[in-house]
């Protein structure tokens, strides 16, 4: 269990680290070790930290961010799959397909399908709330 400053300092991480990647979202390029120059951090102890806070590697957690926004972008905008790719930082459709299918338990397409509709973003977020409490 955590004392309350350990939450404090965790979620604190956890904000920081989120945010420094849904500013960089569009770049491709974002990588560890420019989130770890962002927050002060070598890549080592970053990759501590996130492990400790999220139980991700520093890499499955900018995918995890990027694959959130797509989520979100999906159902709230009118865009193709292959333009929201893109403005969330993946270079390559298929590969987006595959760790997208992976994470939500079905394909871009199918979830534009099942929950894009008229949009209240407190509905898309439950949405994805209730898919990571499925996701393994």
């Amino acid at each position: 269990m955590y004392s309350k400053k350990t939450q404090l300092d965790r979620d604190d991480f956890i904000r920081k680290s989120w945010q420094a990647v849904s500013d960089h979202i569009t770049e491709d390029d974002f990588t560890a070790v420019k989130l770890g120059e962002l927050l002060g951090m070598s890549r080592s102890s970053l990759a501590r930290a996130v492990k400790a806070f999220t139980g991700f590697s520093t890499n499955e957690f900018i995918r995890y961010v990027r694959l959130r926004r797509a989520a979100i972008l999906l159902t709230e905008k009118d865009l193709a799959i292959k333009e929201i790719v893109f403005l969330v930082g993946f270079k390559d459709i298929k590969y987006f397909r595959a760790v997208f299918q992976k994470h939500f338990g079905m394909n871009p397409s199918m979830y534009i399908r099942l929950y894009r509709k008229e949009f209240d973003r407190e509905h898309v977020l439950d949405v994805i709330n209730q898919l990571e409490k499925v996701r393994p």
